[in-house]
């Protein structure tokens, strides 16, 4: 599994890196700046992005919209503090995959990511008939 992650907080990134290296998964890039973010995001090519929404300079639901929005075909999961159901179903609708609410367990993380990769495969499978 290859995941981009896009997070501000320099801390919660090494974090997140690290714990997902324990668990088998490559983070091919963490970035705390948006646009390169997004850069990433379709020069990468992961199997996952992990994004939070509260980022400086572009809310990370204008990143969401825009990955979405150039059609690149890697999942989105929404890592964020703010757990209110107005903020999972504005960023359910804008295109995520899946909303996780911080703080988060280890295995709560690595079942969404699978998940989202399952997903993408049956997406996949299903568009090759």
């Amino acid at each position: 599994m290859r995941v981009l992650l896009i997070d501000d907080h320099a801390l919660f990134r090494i974090g997140l890196q690290e714990l997902l290296a324990r668990r088998g998964i490559e983070v091919v890039a963490a970035e705390g700046d948006c646009e390169l973010g997004i850069h990433l995001a379709g020069e990468e090519n992961p199997d996952v992005i992990l994004l939070d929404l509260q980022l400086p300079g572009i809310h990370g639901l204008d990143v969401l919209k825009n990955v979405i929005a150039r059609e690149m075909p890697s999942p989105v999961i929404v890592i964020t503090d703010d757990g209110s159901v107005d903020v999972a179903v504005e960023a359910m609708r804008a295109g995520a995959f899946d909303f996780v609410t911080k703080p988060f367990g280890a295995s709560r993380l690595r079942v969404t990511v699978s998940n989202a990769i399952r997903q993408e495969e049956l997406a996949d499978l299903v568009d090759s008939y």
